[in-house]
């Protein structure tokens, strides 16, 4: 595909250079097709080499506008706490089981789905996975999982992208996480739909049963009186594997 000339191209950088957005806008478009893992990584380095926190929406993720606010008051509840690595928007059991009055809760379950982070957790990021031999000889995926079943879903995805079959970024973004023992924030909620599915696609052709509307976030918040891995609904959420 001729991918600076392409329709699609065209109508995207459109949207991104011409929307009057309720903001200061830079936009920065890659000289040429760097593929999704390499062009994520290089645009998050981009934003946090000015700005130590940033929100990433891709464009096949629709969120609800209080993501915004959560991830606003929760950029800020946490800036200094260096066991929370990653914000989500995405709750796979969809606010069913969650059975917590709680706003959110924590896992070491990093979805892509709408996201956020700070510079001081996004600088440990190895995207290449340098020490995967290590992390094999080591028993870090078993140890971090909550259900056997997510140790054996990372160890094939982050096998796949080690071997150049998986152009993913976010893989390897959560085993980083995972080496420091960070934690990820969940939404009570799904705050996200994501409509990247279907025969247009690009990477995902069926539909998983948690990709629906998206649903708002009440305020205020209420925070979980401790900062760790609420197992059981890590284990719980494991079902959509």
């Amino acid at each position: 595909m001729d991918y600076e000339n392409s329709d699609k191209h065209r109508a995207a950088r459109k949207i991104a250079c011409t929307k009057a957005w309720d903001c200061d806008l830079a936009v920065r478009v890659a000289a040429s097709r760097m593929g999704l893992k390499r062009r994520m990584v290089s645009a998050i380095d981009w934003v946090l080499n000015d700005f130590d926190r940033v929100i990433v929406i891709e464009d096949d993720c629709v969120l609800h506008p209080s993501f915004f606010r959560f991830c606003s008051e929760l950029l800020d509840r946490y800036a200094d706490d260096e066991r929370v690595m990653h914000i989500g928007a995405l709750n796979t059991l969809y606010g069913t089981g969650t059975n917590t009055s709680d706003s959110y809760y924590f896992s070491q379950r990093f979805h892509c789905w709408g996201w956020a982070t700070w510079r001081r957790a996004w600088q440990h990021n190895d995207s290449d996975i340098s020490d995967w031999d290590k992390v094999l000889e080591s028993d870090l995926l078993q140890r971090t999982a909550s259900h056997p079943r997510l140790a054996a879903h990372r160890r094939k995805n982050l096998s796949m992208v080690k071997a150049g079959k998986l152009n993913s970024w976010a893989f390897p973004w959560g085993l980083s996480c995972l080496r420091r023992g960070g934690l990820s924030i969940i939404p009570r909620v799904s705050a996200v739909h994501n409509i990247g599915f279907g025969a247009g696609s690009t990477h995902s052709r069926r539909r998983p049963p948690f990709a629906r509307k998206a649903l708002g976030i009440s305020f205020p918040l209420k925070h979980p009186k401790r900062v760790e891995k609420d197992a059981a609904l890590e284990r719980a959420s494991c079902r959509f594997l």
